[in-house]
């Protein structure tokens, strides 16, 4: 009950921060973009609005929960309300959980409003709703809950800065791995194996990304659904017990 406890009060403060402004911004930019593509074909104009949506959901998205995560244990620190909830017979490991749902949530929440723009849009356009949409934007929500995981983990031992900066870092490489894999198997041994143990430790974000399929008419089966998902929440809790074990370590 504590964790939901800590949830709640999280959420709440995620709302009353700038995410519902980020939302705004992203309705109106996402509808704006309809009369963009009206010069192209009808089936071209479909691509190209899909293309965007799905480019801001995940790039607002990823600011909400990079920004969201960063702060969560900085700003406690900083507005000295850490001592007073970490006074109650709160453990500390409560306190991270608590942070991580209502991160959770509030990602959810926001991925909620954007996805029924952005779904409103097709519909007045095509006027038929594709379910593999929902797709998409599940594997989306997995990976914004991962990318929060990680801010909230960095947040536990670093200022804010930093910690948007690293998880920024990891979320660019993580997008980035079967390049840089391609370019070690042309390298030395030694840098073939750094390359795929980095590969294997860190989360591969192009994993979540099936946006691309979705614009195409691919269909995603449901078994890559459930190993993609179930890889996204093993994640999540490694780096939710790597923040219980940072957090434990410092003194506050």
């Amino acid at each position: 009950m504590k964790v939901i406890a800590i949830a709640k009060n999280t959420f709440k403060e995620a709302l009353r921060g700038k995410m519902f402004n980020i939302m705004l911004i992203f309705a109106l930019v996402t509808i704006g973009s309809t009369k963009m593509f009206s010069f192209f074909t009808s089936r071209e104009e479909m691509k190209m609005i899909k293309d965007m949506g799905f480019f801001f959901i995940v790039f607002f998205g990823l600011l909400i929960a990079i920004f969201l995560g960063a702060k969560m244990i900085t700003e406690e620190l900083e507005k000295k309300t850490i001592y007073t909830v970490l006074s109650k017979p709160v453990h500390r490991y409560e306190l991270i959980l608590g942070k991580l749902v209502g991160t959770m949530f509030a990602l959810f929440i926001n991925l909620c409003f954007m996805s029924i723009v952005f779904l409103g849009v097709l519909y007045l356009k095509e006027r038929v709703l594709n379910f593999e949409i929902f797709k998409a934007v599940f594997l989306i929500f997995i990976s914004l809950s991962l990318i929060g995981s990680i801010a909230i983990m960095f947040s536990t031992f670093a200022t804010t800065t930093i910690s948007v900066t690293l998880t920024m870092f990891l979320y660019i490489v993580g997008n980035i791995f079967e390049y840089l894999k391609h370019l070690a198997s042309k390298g030395g041994a030694v840098l073939k194996f750094i390359f795929d143990g980095a590969y294997y430790l860190f989360p591969n974000f192009t994993n979540f990304n099936i946006n691309r399929d979705v614009i195409h008419g691919t269909a995603v089966s449901g078994m890559y659904m459930l190993k993609v998902t179930a890889y996204g929440l093993n994640y999540i809790i490694i780096f939710a017990l790597l923040a219980i074990l940072f957090f434990r370590k410092r003194e506050v």
